[in-house]
């Protein structure tokens, strides 16, 4: 999914009101799980796309994973979201976000 699909959806979702939406932070357990997490964050980021996932949970709508390298700008859309994606530094290490 392309960036500016996602952030329509997003500010439909939040002018609309009637569904929650969850900013989550995805982290690697062990050495092998970082290698194949910075490759997936990579991948997303040079292709400039969002994943979809699909089939969650018939009470989860939509579930997309972003990449926010770490010298990138924390995106408007998820900044005025919730208090985690605020609360987000800018000297982080580099994310894999989860937003339901």
């Amino acid at each position: 999914m392309f960036p500016y699909i996602f952030r329509s959806i997003v500010n439909q979702t939040r002018r609309a009101g009637t569904r929650d939406i969850i900013v989550i932070q995805f982290s690697p357990c062990s050495n092998l799980d970082r290698k194949n997490y910075s490759l997936y964050l990579s991948h997303l980021y040079k292709s400039s796309r969002f994943a979809v996932v699909g089939n969650v949970s018939k009470l989860v709508k939509d579930f997309y994973i972003i990449p926010l390298p770490k010298d990138s700008p924390i995106p408007l859309a998820l900044t005025t979201l919730a208090l985690q994606a605020r609360t987000l530094d800018e000297n982080r290490d580099s994310l894999l976000l989860g937003i339901i």
